[in-house]
């Protein structure tokens, strides 16, 4: 799925019991020592009558533009 040529890998998780936190700790410990950073967050959608954000998933992304928001 990852070679010489990737340039980013991005997940989107529903669904499951797990934190964005951890799926990020997941790419983290695959891409590591891969130059680049890994992000993490929520999806959501805004809803219209309040504006409120109402959460649809977790998604955890490996680019290779910077350093990793983990510190190592």
């Amino acid at each position: 799925m990852i070679d010489a040529n990737s340039r980013c890998l991005f997940l989107t998780v529903y669904a499951v019991r797990m934190s964005a936190l951890a799926l990020g700790a997941l790419l983290e410990s695959y891409f590591g020592d891969l130059p680049g950073k890994v992000e993490f967050g929520e999806l959501a959608v805004r809803e219209r009558a309040r504006g409120l954000l109402l959460p649809t998933a977790i998604f955890a992304r490996w680019s290779q533009d910077t350093e990793s928001v983990y510190e190592r």
